[in-house]
């Protein structure tokens, strides 16, 4: 019984191991048949691309092309650029046109390869001479040109070294002088770009524009503390008087009444006195000169030397007796009427003629004595 149970399983163990072996050799020759496709895909994948190196080195080379800025050059012209003379008149004409240029560069998104070609084409006349004779020197390995190099040469040719130092002197000494703030202002911005380095923050930049305004307005300006360029501006466009507002102060004529004084007559103001070597007036009370007295040496002898003395009474230069006070008639001396409606003969009037040699609506101040002359 022993002896069939042991055989049995004998047999059971050498059927597993049989089975165990022809599995691995059917998985080992599969893996060989997918090493075989693997490779034959390889090798078909290396024959093609063989196939395409051969077919790209016999095929023939297409020389190249140059290249055309003839498209550019008319977008270029498009936007109507200033042409450039070359002329040396105005030293800054130069710097405004690379500015301008370069504007343009911009909007249109010209590559840097074709920049020197389109600002070429617009120069004329010298600049264009100078430009024909100096290309091969400025790129001398032929090709594009390099934009920066061209302006480096073309502001060292146009626009000198001493006149970028005199623009930016100007800009340094700067003040408003005068000029409206609008005018400060337009000035300020056109010399800024000479001297970058004095308003290259903003800090900087309304620092220079509050130190060159007006004393009157930098002094109210400086209170708001301005933080901004624009801030400043506004604040000192608000601070300016305008024109039409500024006070003129009128000469004060001894004598004379001032508008609100004298009721808002409209009478023109009286004719000032010549004085001979400019002299200026004295004070009234400084112009009363000693009674009985001639201060004209010529007529010391004559009758026209002769000097009236102010009343006492009303002030006035006249003769006889004073009316001031009384209803008497100036004219004639008489009681009852007004100068204005005396009827007395010529006669009455000659015995009693007035002697007043000015007259003016206010009265002279106390014990003042008016002057004569001849």
């Amino acid at each position: 019984m022993c002896d069939s149970i042991q055989a049995l399983i004998q047999t059971l163990v050498t059927n597993q191991q049989v089975s165990l072996q022809q599995a691995q050799e059917q998985a080992q020759a599969q893996a060989q048949a997918q090493a075989l496709a693997l490779a034959q895909v390889q090798a078909q994948v290396q024959a093609q691309a063989q196939a395409q190196a051969t077919a790209q080195a016999n095929a023939p080379v297409n020389p190249p092309q140059p290249v055309r800025c003839s498209n550019w050059i008319r977008d270029f012209k498009r936007y109507d650029p200033r042409p450039f003379t070359g002329s040396l008149v105005d030293p800054i004409e130069a710097q405004m046109w690379i500015a301008a240029v370069e504007t343009t560069f911009e909007t249109m998104e010209c590559p840097e390869n074709q920049k020197v070609a389109c600002a070429t084409f617009v120069l004329q006349k010298d600049a264009k001479i100078w430009w024909r004779d100096n290309k091969t020197l400025l790129n001398p390995e032929g090709g594009p040109m390099n934009w920066e190099r061209f302006k480096e040469a073309f502001l060292k040719e146009y626009y000198p070294k001493s006149e970028q130092l005199k623009r930016q002197q100007e800009f340094a000494h700067l003040v408003q002088r005068g000029l409206t703030v609008e005018k400060y202002n337009r000035e300020f911005n056109k010399l800024k770009r000479f001297a970058p380095s004095m308003v290259d923050t903003e800090e900087k930049m309304t620092e220079k524009f509050v130190l060159g305004l007006e004393q009157r307005i930098r002094r109210m300006l400086e209170a708001f503390n301005p933080k901004t360029y624009e801030e400043a501006l506004r604040t000192a466009k608000a601070l300016e008087k305008p024109k039409d507002e500024k006070r003129r102060e009128e000469p004060v004529i001894i004598g004379q009444k001032r508008p609100h004084e004298s009721g808002g007559s409209d009478r023109p103001p009286p004719a000032r006195r010549h004085r001979p070597n400019n002299r200026p007036a004295p004070r009234w009370d400084e112009r009363r000169p000693p009674r009985h007295t001639d201060r004209n040496p010529r007529n010391q002898d004559g009758a026209k030397g002769r000097r009236e003395e102010g009343c006492t009474i009303c002030g006035r230069l006249h003769g006889g007796r004073c009316m001031a006070g009384s209803r008497a008639c100036y004219r004639c001396g008489q009681e009852g009427h007004i100068a204005v409606n005396c009827t007395a003969g010529n006669a009455a009037a000659q015995a009693n003629p007035p002697r007043v040699v000015e007259q003016t609506d206010q009265p002279a101040p106390p014990r003042a004595q008016a002057r004569a002359y001849a």
